[in-house]
């Protein structure tokens, strides 16, 4: 037997696993393909980060102000849902007489980005990731007495306990003494507002959350719209917004994932916000599926 026929075998075995394991879940092969991509990347971003250089390095994105992260990252469902509009559009323009899958598609979204906001943004109160990270022994440490002192607005100054007395160093010179304060009531947003930096507890990742199901759900929905063979042969050799966007998105949103992988958070915590986001996609592409919800 040549190698040709072996590595064919190997791959038709291969082949069945995989149609076998997505049958099961519900979801197509190539589906599950996806969802192994990120995974994949995570630990990708982490043998980089194991057997680089322990030295600490400077570069454009271990600078959490850069560009990309403030302009892309940071407003990232924003991208991901005006993507997913142009991706509509584009269906509703191929097929006006079936407005069926887009009305399923807007509704699997729609959960999405409820699930999105319970995680990131509110969830009667601080959000999940905020009370996970809050309930598991974190705080807001080393905020800056004038910050209190100047934007405390409504929040009671009791909460804030002193931690230690401090001299700052500017131009190698030392020349105030300031107070620092601690709290384990403040968000990661209110954290962040006062000029503090969290510390201690289990931080599940937002960024991982935030960039994995964003490319999932694009490439999910991308799919499910345009896979009618009609609608398949009309779009394969035709580049247009909505396929270019998508890609493009998909790309960026996975190289910010390696680059979150090598350079930010624990890999537990990495692991976690992964499976935050496998979890919502389970119950949407997978669970609604068995029960023939939205699909």
């Amino acid at each position: 037997m040549n190698n040709q026929v072996i590595y064919a075998n190997h791959i038709k075995k291969l082949s069945n696993v995989i149609f076998r394991i997505s049958s099961a879940v519900y979801l197509k092969p190539v589906e599950f393909l996806i969802l192994l991509v990120p995974p994949l990347i995570i630990i990708l971003g982490q043998l980089i980060h194991i057997f680089s250089v322990q030295e600490e390095i400077n570069n454009f994105f271990t600078d959490k102000k850069n560009f990309i992260n403030q302009i892309f990252v940071k407003k990232g469902w924003f991208w991901t849902i005006l993507v997913y509009l142009i991706i509509c559009f584009e269906k509703f323009i191929s097929n006006k007489n079936d407005l069926k899958p887009i009305l399923k598609s807007i509704g699997r979204i729609l959960i999405l980005t409820l699930w999105w906001v319970f995680f990131t943004q509110w969830f009667f109160g601080l959000p999940i990731m905020d009370k996970v990270f809050l309930n598991t022994g974190g705080e807001c440490s080393n905020i800056p007495g004038y910050n209190i002192l100047g934007k405390k607005g409504n929040i009671d100054s009791n909460i804030f306990m002193k931690i230690e007395q401090r001299l700052f160093a500017k131009n190698d010179k030392l020349n105030e003494e300031q107070d620092f304060y601690r709290t384990n009531v403040l968000g990661s947003k209110s954290c962040r507002y006062y000029g503090g930096q969290w510390s201690g507890g289990h931080d599940p990742s937002g960024h991982i959350f935030l960039l994995v199901l964003g490319s999932i759900l694009l490439a999910f929905e991308y799919l499910l719209l345009f896979s009618q063979k009609k609608t398949l042969q009309k779009m394969k050799h035709h580049l247009t917004i909505g396929k270019i966007s998508t890609i493009t998105l998909i790309s960026l949103w996975l190289w910010m994932l390696l680059m979150t992988s090598v350079y930010f958070h624990s890999f537990v915590e990495k692991l976690f916000g992964l499976v935050w986001c496998y979890s919502i996609i389970g119950v949407v592409y997978c669970l609604f599926r068995k029960f023939k919800i939205l699909n």
